[in-house]
């Protein structure tokens, strides 16, 4: 979660049933963040208070510098919107919201040597990440 909420300075981790209460900034019920975030929030039978729509980062990244409320992000764009603006951000634990990953690759081209690297380098960092996740 980003907020420039003083309050939620500190933060680190927020079960989602927190946020039930407060104004969030989301995007469309089509996007596939909001679809998860949505599905999060009736596993624990709440509902999330949406108070806009907004699909463009630089229009969401001032709405919650100013505000306007709070929203829900990857931890990595939110790292980004944290590094620009004086924002907190908190970890939702209850429950976790995942998205699945796929690498897709051709079943009849052979990988060029870079995409290979690309692909080494990828499978590298997911097993970094799933192995940080068991800690």
């Amino acid at each position: 979660m980003v907020s420039a909420d003083q309050a939620r300075q500190g933060c680190e981790e927020i079960p989602l049933a927190e946020l039930a209460d407060i104004d969030l900034l989301l995007p469309r019920t089509y996007n596939t963040i909001r679809r998860l975030v949505d599905e999060a929030f009736l596993r624990i039978e709440c509902s999330a208070r949406v108070v806009a729509e907004i699909e463009s980062s630089t229009t969401l990244a001032a709405a919650v510098a100013d505000r306007f409320g709070s929203t829900i992000l990857p931890e990595s764009a939110a790292r980004v919107l944290a590094d620009t603006h004086a924002v907190n951000l908190s970890r939702i634990v209850e429950p976790e919201i995942e998205a699945p990953l796929a690498l897709c690759l051709s079943g009849h081209l052979p990988l060029s040597v870079p995409a290979q690297a690309v692909k080494a380098i990828l499978l590298e960092l997911v097993a970094e990440m799933r192995g940080n996740r068991r800690t």
